[in-house]
């Protein structure tokens, strides 16, 4: 399988700027110098898209892997009552081929399949989770992330109910777990269709970023009453950066965390080529709230993705929400935005 490139992020220098956040409203200084962009390093590293897929281990009657906890997990194929406590997790296993006997009481972005009225609810969320309805289900398996803490995994260990803790962030996450789901489901044949035969159109959309263009871009994360810049270790920002853009964030402060809080100042000076605006709400709710921020201040009027209508609201189904199956869908939209003369 031929591998994706990931093209190496610049380094932004930004020349006489006090990197700290400056609340949205008219700055009380612009800085009167721009950043020098400049590419960095010989040549881009390689990412292995397959390279934690390749690590899970199936045999007749089992399937061997790590979670997202760190532990060797193995688990006995074709289980029969499952539990999902997330309902990104729930559309992948139900797109594996597997089907559940508990869910959270939320319907959003689950398939058809698992709004049947047989499956029963066991909290409206991640924090309201009865365990005595979980336990009433009597599952063979439970399906959630592998942040929510001790306390649910303790009750799951002490009834001897095997569980998988995920954390999924990206295509290469989305693979492994995808292969997980399969090999448990007996429906490996899914993991071609809906996993390698993605990974080689995504390989062919990278293939095609013109390597001379390196495209600025302020990634937003917006909701309905708050704005924050996201970085490039998110789902988003990963794709963006493998598809050759420079996500201005990474350098407004050295931080592992995966947000920042949003710095006029900088946005200013970098003037990025595009603003997309990632949108935990309804997208015309959280236009509105940016557009109250931002839309009357004179600095805004000046930023050159605001001038050539570049400042972007990506849908929510792609972007907020896990694409799955979707994914090649996903990078083929975002290399759309960032090279319009190249993909058409």
């Amino acid at each position: 399988m031929k591998n994706s490139y990931l093209k190496l992020l610049p380094v932004l220098v930004c020349l006489g700027l006090v990197l700290t956040a400056c609340a949205a409203g008219q700055p009380s200084h612009i800085p009167e110098t721009s950043p020098e962009v400049t590419p960095e390093g010989p040549a881009a590293p390689t990412v292995d898209f397959e390279a934690a897929a390749q690590e899970v281990v199936v045999t007749d009657t089992d399937v061997t892997f790590t979670d997202s906890l760190g532990q060797t997990v193995t688990i006995a194929k074709r289980p029969e009552r499952v539990v999902s406590l997330l309902n990104s997790y729930t559309a992948l296993w139900y797109q594996a081929g597997g089907v559940v006997v508990g869910r959270l009481e939320s319907e959003t972005e689950l398939p058809p399949e698992a709004l049947d009225p047989a499956i029963k609810t066991v909290g409206k969320n991640a924090s309201s989770v009865s365990t005595e309805l979980l336990l009433e289900l009597q599952p063979d398996l439970v399906l959630l992330r592998a942040s929510w803490g001790d306390a649910l995994l303790g009750q799951l260990e002490q009834n001897d109910i095997p569980y998988i803790a995920l954390e999924y962030n990206g295509f290469a996450d989305y693979l492994k777990w995808l292969k997980v789901f399969t090999a448990l489901n007996g429906t490996e044949e899914l993991y071609q269709t809906l996993g390698v035969d993605l990974l080689t159109q995504i390989d062919q959309a990278i293939a095609q970023v013109p390597t001379e263009e390196s495209p600025s871009v302020m990634l937003m994360f917006g909701t309905t009453s708050s704005v924050k810049a996201y970085l490039s270790n998110t789902a988003v920002g990963e794709m963006l950066a493998q598809l050759g853009a420079v996500n201005i964030a990474d350098r407004w402060e050295d931080t592992t965390a995966t947000s920042v809080e949003m710095n006029t100042e900088y946005l200013i000076t970098t003037d990025p080529d595009f603003i997309l605006v990632q949108c935990m709400g309804e997208i015309d709710k959280v236009r509105a709230y940016i557009e109250s921020q931002y839309a009357d201040e004179d600095w805004w009027k000046t930023l050159s993705a605001v001038q050539n209508d570049r400042v972007i609201y990506l849908d929510r189904s792609l972007f907020h929400y896990k694409p799955n199956a979707r994914y090649a869908e996903a990078y083929m939209e975002l290399a759309k935005i960032l090279y319009p003369a190249t993909f058409s």
